[in-house]
């Protein structure tokens, strides 16, 4: 898979991926399917089989903006969370691009930029709330595309990427940083963790971010995960790791801020944080 370390980070814009389907067929079977779908996804399997159900929606009905939004959320949820390969990873990261890409594509000013060559970094700044959602998984997958299926050459011809997502980042901020539990202010905190000193990185700021978040979304099960992982790691603070993994464990899967399908991956993860917790804090 050496390839993938060295290749110019590409795609086909996600609104030029379908045609407008010829035939109209009725599709409410296949969205009620999908529906009972969710409550029950909670391992690989079954969120790949949901996938490919929302694929058949959006063939019969590209414009369909629910199987869209299922599509964006689950494709990133196994390249984050099920991929065991960069070749996997970059396929499902991909997809979540192109999915997103085509919900913000229904925002008819954005439309109009992007028709005329805008790229998303750039047509961004007209989006509204409504596409909050779509930028969210744009900007964690080609963030994840980035750092996680280059090698260290990848990266280095792909410097660029980091700095347009961080634009789409800033916009939501301007959109509305309290938007869905205060998803914006947790991407900031995520990337204050994680990036280098050198490019914003800041511990100390990714820890007043993730309260803030928490704050605003106390029942998001994300929150305290990554900041368990992101910062309680690196601070060595083994009690507030597992202080953070006993509540996301804890509480209910199906009322917790996230759709299911999450929870349920949350939860596991969290479980296996805790059963290796000896790896974290030696």
């Amino acid at each position: 898979m050496e390839i993938l370390n060295f290749h110019q980070m590409s795609w086909q814009e996600g609104w030029k991926q379908f045609e407008k389907p010829c035939v109209k067929v009725d599709i409410s079977s296949l969205v009620s399917k999908t529906d009972k779908m969710i409550e029950q996804a909670d391992s690989r399997e079954k969120v790949i089989e949901l996938i490919n159900i929302c694929e058949e929606i959006i063939k019969i009905d590209p414009t369909n903006q629910k199987a869209l939004i299922e599509l964006y959320s689950f494709c990133f949820l196994v390249g984050y969370g099920y991929a065991d390969n960069k070749e996997e990873k970059k396929e499902y990261f991909v997809k979540t691009i192109k999915y997103s890409e085509q919900y913000m594509y229904s925002n008819p000013e954005f439309k109009l930029l992007a028709d005329k060559g805008d790229k998303v970094w750039e047509a961004c700044r007209v989006l509204s709330v409504r596409e909050m959602e779509a930028m969210s998984y744009w900007y964690m997958s080609v963030g994840l595309y980035w750092k996680e299926c280059q090698g260290v050459g990848g990266k280095l011809i792909n410097i660029k990427w980091p700095i347009r997502i961080k634009k789409v980042l800033v916009s939501m901020m301007e959109i509305d940083p309290t938007w869905l539990n205060g998803v914006p202010y947790y991407l900031w905190a995520n990337y204050y963790a994680n990036a280098p000193g050198i490019v914003g990185g800041d511990l100390k700021k990714a820890e007043e971010y993730y309260k803030k978040a928490i704050e605003l979304g106390p029942n998001m099960l994300n929150y305290r995960r990554s900041r368990s992982y992101y910062v309680y790691t690196k601070k060595k603070d083994r009690e507030s790791f597992k202080r953070d993994l006993e509540w996301v464990i804890s509480q209910d899967p199906h009322k917790a801020g996230l759709s299911y399908p999450w929870n349920a991956f949350i939860q596991h993860d969290a479980k296996n944080g805790l059963a290796n917790i000896n790896n974290y804090f030696r």
